[in-house]
């Protein structure tokens, strides 16, 4: 019956399978499948770092392909269509300008309409694209895009992001851009060295932008956020995003260098009584107040990795857990 449907219906259903492996799945199913879904299952992923151009040259004039991707990861790994070589940065004789890249990585990302998951750099791979065009064709394009992980790592000159390790770049924070005009994601983690520029500031790291985007996510299942800090700034209050939230959905949740008052922690456990994991570095000399955690407040945690004082509370809870230092 499938193999009879107009490829326009065709495609139209397969769109609607929400697990990218079910469609991998459906490949095996019969020759005819496996040549109808060949195009989708070839840029249903992609991994590649932002240097990338000729991929996402292709991808800007070809939107019948792009619209295949489904997860984007952009960093340093290559999980190439065929055809495509593995950018190597020692065969580029000449580096395009990074706002003309960053152009046709957007008229790239402006067609990738089913785009689910998009990875944003790694510990040793920052993209090195510039300004909030990305940010905002996301927020415009892709109605799709549920889960999104962040590094915004490495700090240049005049609190600038180094793309190469050489304090030359001139790319801003991350934290400091409009990826928080983003909304409704279920998944969503954040490695930032944002705190470095604040060492010598007393105001600290304003969380207003953070808190409306996660307050604008409420069918978040997995939060992780994680400030690097080498320096003695104050680490970010939690209080306003834990007052507030209301995850009923949430099953993971990481984080480490935050403060948050007794009072606050204690009601936002006891409100997500879903956490199935939590993990938490405290920060040395505001730790997390983790005796407040109430007596079966945790009902559903399977794992916890954090400070002693976390274990000795989460044991006290009655919590289901396997505990790791």
């Amino acid at each position: 019956m499938f193999t009879t449907l107009p490829a326009e219906i065709f495609e139209a259903i397969v769109d609607a399978i929400p697990c990218s492996r079910d469609i991998f799945t459906l490949r095996l199913v019969c020759r005819q499948f496996a040549v109808a879904l060949e195009p989708k299952l070839d840029y249903i992923y992609i991994s590649a770092p932002s240097q990338h151009h000729s991929l996402w040259s292709h991808l800007a004039m070809h939107p019948h392909f792009a619209r295949h991707v489904r997860t984007l990861r952009i960093v340093a790994e290559n999980r190439l269509p065929r055809g495509f070589s593995p950018f190597d940065s020692r065969r580029v004789n000449t580096r395009l300008p990074v706002d003309l890249e960053t152009t046709t990585f957007c008229q790239a990302l402006r067609w990738m309409i089913d785009l689910r998951a998009l990875q944003w750099g790694c510990d040793d791979t920052v993209p090195h694209f510039l300004g909030d065009g990305i940010w905002t064709t996301l927020r415009r394009s892709c109605p799709r895009l549920s889960e999104l992980g962040v590094v915004d790592f490495r700090a240049g000159d005049f609190n600038t992001l180094d793309a190469v390790g050489d304090g030359s770049a001139s790319h801003t924070w991350i934290y400091k851009s409009k990826i928080f005009d983003l909304s409704n994601l279920t998944q969503f983690s954040m490695v930032s060295g944002v705190m470095e520029i604040l060492e010598e500031q007393e105001d600290g790291l304003d969380t207003e932008p953070l808190t409306r985007f996660l307050l604008r996510c409420p069918n978040l299942e997995i939060l992780a956020v994680f400030f690097q800090s080498m320096g003695w700034s104050s680490p970010p209050s939690f209080d306003n995003i834990f007052t507030n939230a209301n995850w009923s959905r949430l099953k993971v949740l990481s984080f480490n260098n935050i403060t948050c008052s007794s009072s606050v922690f204690s009601a936002f456990v006891r409100r997500h009584p879903s956490i199935e994991t939590l993990h938490g570095v405290d920060n040395l000399f505001l730790p997390i107040p983790w005796a407040s955690i109430e007596h079966d407040s945790l009902p559903n945690l399977r794992e916890f990795r954090g400070p002693l004082a976390g274990i000795k509370a989460v044991g006290a809870s009655n919590a289901p857990v396997e505990v790791t230092a």
